[in-house]
This record gives structure tokens, C-alpha cells and sequence, in this order.
């Protein structure tokens, strides 16, 4: 449903949100927000309303993510130069959230950063996970050099564990 909601609203932030009432569940409940504003709720409904199974409803209110400005990325030529691309798996928490880990590479990479791609949880015991991410790097003016990405690398590296993460080889 999380990918439902990316796909209908462009840009939008899953944000954890305390559940209200009775049918949402207590551990798995978010808004969705667009530019800030809030379009609706994602949630998983309360184990005791089913026979079996888990069940996620996604309420997005269409009028408002309507009204909103337009969230598309204006269109971008094909790139002129190649890229660089490196994986990283994190191993955090469990209660860690992903969106926190991607915008903690985000800012250690820089404006080289062409793409950030997730690409896997695998959990680990006791209560932590590793987080699989794809970075991108990459210039619209020439092609970067291998000290520059692996500059980029080092300082994404040390910045992760300078956060309290660490990496899983």
C-alpha cells in the first residue's frame, strides 16, 4: 500500500503517526503527507478484526492531493556522463526507519548524488535490521573521477558510523 500511496501522490513522506480509534493498529499507523500537508492515512487494521492475516488501508483524500501543486520531477535528459554506483547495507535498530537512513545518506553524499536507490530489509537478531541502499553518483558536466566517488564513499562510510550505525560487510 506504501507503493500505492508513492504512485498516486508523487513525492509524498510516509510519516509514523499514533493510531486512533479501534481499528487501527497500535504499531503500524502513518499519515501521508505531500509538500508538508497532510493527504491521508496509511494503517494496518488491528489484528483482532481479522479471522487471519494482516489487512493496510490507505485513505487518501483526492480533493485535497488535487489541489496541491503538481509533485513530478520536470523532465531531466538522459545523462551525457557515466555514473558511479556503490552499495551500503546499514545495520540499525529495527524500530529505525528507513526514510531516517535515506536522509542521512542524502545529506552525507552531496550534490554528486545522483540517485538513492532502497533495496532490501533483512533482519537480524536481536531487534536489529540491515538496511540494503544503491547510491548513484554522478556529474551533469563531465564524468567524476574514481577519487571523487571513492571520496564520496569514504565520507558517507564515516558518516554513518559517526552516527551510531554500522555497516554490515
Amino acid at each position: 500500500m506504501k507503493r500505492v500511496a508513492q504512485y498516486l501522490a508523487a513525492g509524498c513522506k510516509i510519516v509514523p503517526a499514533k493510531a486512533n480509534g479501534k481499528t487501527m493498529h497500535p504499531e503500524r499507523a502513518a499519515h501521508v503527507e505531500v509538500a508538508g500537508q497532510r493527504v491521508g492515512d496509511l494503517y494496518e487494521l488491528y489484528p483482532s478484526l481479522l479471522d487471519r492475516g494482516r489487512a493496510a488501508i490507505l485513505d487518501l483524500d483526492l480533493d485535497a492531493l488535487k489541489a496541491l501543486p503538481s509533485q513530478r520531477a520536470p523532465y531531466r535528459p538522459l545523462r551525457r556522463f557515466p555514473t558511479s554506483s556503490f552499495d551500503l547495507s546499514i545495520v540499525a535498530g529495527s524500530d529505525v526507519l528507513v526514510a531516517t537512513l535515506e536522509d542521512k545518506l542524502r545529506q552525507l553524499a552531496g550534490d554528486n548524488l545522483v540517485s538513492l536507490q532502497f533495496l532490501l530489509i533483512f533482519p537480524l537478531p536481536p531487534d536489529k535490521k540491515s538496511v540494503s541502499f544503491r547510491l548513484t553518483l554522478g556529474a551533469d558536466d563531465r564524468t567524476l573521477t574514481a577519487e571523487e566517488v571513492t571520496r564520496t564513499r569514504e565520507k558517507v562510510v564515516e558518516g554513518i558510523k559517526a552516527a551510531g550505525y554500522e555497516l554490515r560487510e
